[in-house]
């Protein structure tokens, strides 16, 4: 059975299910769903990376928590109180996606909700909302993590800056 019938004019633009312009930006659905996905490999990537570390802190592992409620400005908290560093803190960090390797948009919100536009408007996050940017480039498979006070107020990172240089796969930054 197709979901384009031949005896019908049909608008292959529209998808057939959510009656969604797949012509215009990623819709909504479309990038909830990538977006989570992406925040499942950090997680992944992450435990990964831990794994590498337990003999260093004598089977001691980060804590990874993620809000309950879709609204929160951090994707996860990262707690590194249980290996008895010198500093202990709980790390918000905000996950981001691309396949540009030389940039990335890191904006609040990329659409409105109350008018159902797909018109993209920028805001940036604050000190108070996030610790960290885990900026993740697909077709590289690679990771940035990158501090919130080294973006300050924009809206987007370019991984070419040089501040950004340490930032590439760092995931040594939550047991500093």
């Amino acid at each position: 059975m197709s979901l384009f019938p031949d005896d019908k004019i049909v608008n292959k633009n529209i998808h057939p299910l959510t009656k969604v312009d797949m012509s215009k930006s990623i819709p909504k659905k479309c990038a909830k769903t990538f977006g989570t996905s992406v925040e499942s490999i950090f997680e992944g990537a992450l435990v990964k990376y831990q794994y590498s570390r337990l003999r260093d802190y004598e089977g001691n592992m980060l804590v990874i928590s993620k809000p309950s409620v879709d609204w929160s400005p951090y994707d996860f908290l990262v707690d590194n109180r249980l290996l008895k560093i010198a500093e202990p803190k709980i790390f918000k960090i905000q996950v981001k996606s691309t396949s540009n390797d030389k940039s990335i948009t890191i904006a609040k919100s990329t659409g409105s909700r109350f008018n159902k536009s797909w018109e993209r408007y920028y805001h940036h996050y604050t000190e108070d909302e996030v610790d960290i940017f885990a900026c993740y480039i697909n077709n590289k498979d690679e990771w940035w993590l990158i501090p919130q006070k080294l973006v300050g107020e924009n809206t987007s990172i370019k991984f070419t800056h040089t501040k950004f240089a340490g930032c590439k796969n760092n995931f040594e930054v939550f047991y500093v």
